[in-house]
């Protein structure tokens, strides 16, 4: 039987085929996103804490799917349109996105690591397998903790694209391949915890986190035969069930809590195609938006501004709400004064930057000017 969402070819065509294009709501999911992680990092200061740090996970699980979406839809566009995909073109954006926010932020971050003399672990986050060491047990990473996220979504896009390419030599080799990742996610999932692997091996690892991202992957190759979803109440829906499943999650040594990730990622499939299809509504207002756009730099600064309030401070509700408000006053000037003038210089083609998610100026794919 013929299937055309098997074929990375079918996503786009000229005879009026989908076409991602703009959609202003993509930065709104990243907005929210960014504040299901804010909620759980500065949820400390609560007696419920433990329970309610887990909202952080569908946040950094949705921008894992989210992530292999946009990047998947534009290899598939870039191969409908040339025949071919320019690695260094690819890889040059990522590095233009990414370093220069990732180089101002670190030498401040890192420096507790410093003074401790941690020269390994610092190393580890600079070369992006922190969550390896996170994984391994290691001692928690001070204000640099929380790149582990960092680490998987940069391991995506080293293999990603590159298993992409060759596999597309085959009409349906990326969507097996993709398919094949899946399943092999899962069954580590399974066999670790199986063998006794510790929460943190099950959380941190890149193999246990691969399925959120590829599920994004075939969501990019489903969407040209994927009905709209036009109901607002879908969003909505959505937005709380995808909250509400983290706060199911103990972290606790069970096979539902090493699972919930997959869970997840499924839930967020349904909200970002969701979010495709609407030009409108919750996810569309500014000030979703604005988190959106700037939600990769907020996701850098917040953790250890966080930090410092509570050293200082204590943990208290009103510690935190002045240490969010400088957080994105940090991340303002970190998106006016470095992030945005390496990006002055635009691709060739519009793109979506989703590495936990701001966007470039420039009316690139999946967002509005």
């Amino acid at each position: 039987m013929h299937r055309p969402w098997l074929h990375p070819e079918a996503v786009h065509s000229d005879s009026g085929a989908w076409h991602l294009g703009r959609r202003p709501a993509l930065d709104g999911l990243r907005g929210f996103a960014i504040l299901l992680v804010l909620m759980s990092h500065a949820g400390s200061w609560s007696a419920d804490a433990r329970d309610f740090a887990m909202v952080g996970n569908a946040g950094v699980t949705l921008f894992f799917t989210l992530s292999g979406f946009l990047i998947t839809a534009l290899l598939i566009e870039e191969r409908q349109r040339t025949r071919r995909v320019d690695l260094t073109a690819f890889y040059g954006r990522r590095v233009r996105r990414l370093l220069p926010a990732f180089l101002v932020f670190l030498p401040l971050a890192g420096a507790p690591l410093v003074v401790q003399h941690r020269w390994p672990d610092l190393v580890g986050v600079v070369f992006y397998v922190g969550n390896w060491i996170r994984a391994a047990g290691g001692v928690p990473l001070l204000g640099l903790s929380h790149t582990w996220s960092l680490s998987i979504e940069e391991q995506f896009y080293l293999v990603w694209p590159i298993a992409f390419l060759f596999s597309a030599r085959w009409r349906r080799g990326p969507v097996v391949v993709a398919v094949a990742g899946v399943a092999a996610s899962l069954a580590a999932t399974v066999v670790l915890f199986l063998h006794g692997a510790s929460v943190d091996r099950l959380y941190f690892g890149t193999d246990t986190r691969a399925v959120a991202l590829l599920a994004g992957c075939l969501l990019a190759f489903a969407a040209p035969h994927l009905p709209e979803l036009r109901s607002r109440a879908v969003v909505y829906l959505g937005c709380g069930v995808l909250a509400g499943s983290a706060l199911a999650v103990t972290r606790e040594t069970r096979l539902e809590d090493a699972l919930a990730p997959t869970l997840v990622a499924a839930l967020s499939v349904v909200l970002i195609w969701g979010a495709t299809s609407h030009t409108s509504g919750p996810l569309t207002r500014p000030a979703a938006r604005y988190l959106g756009v700037r939600s990769y730099g907020l996701y850098l600064w917040h953790y250890p501004v966080l930090l410092l309030f509570y050293a200082g401070l204590g943990n208290h509700l009103d510690v935190t709400v002045m240490a969010l408000v400088v957080a994105v006053g940090v991340t303002e000037l970190s998106w006016r004064l470095v992030e945005t003038r390496f990006l002055v210089r635009r691709p060739r083609r519009a793109e979506a930057y989703v590495e936990i998610g701001a966007t470039e100026p420039g009316r690139p794919l999946g967002s509005t000017p």
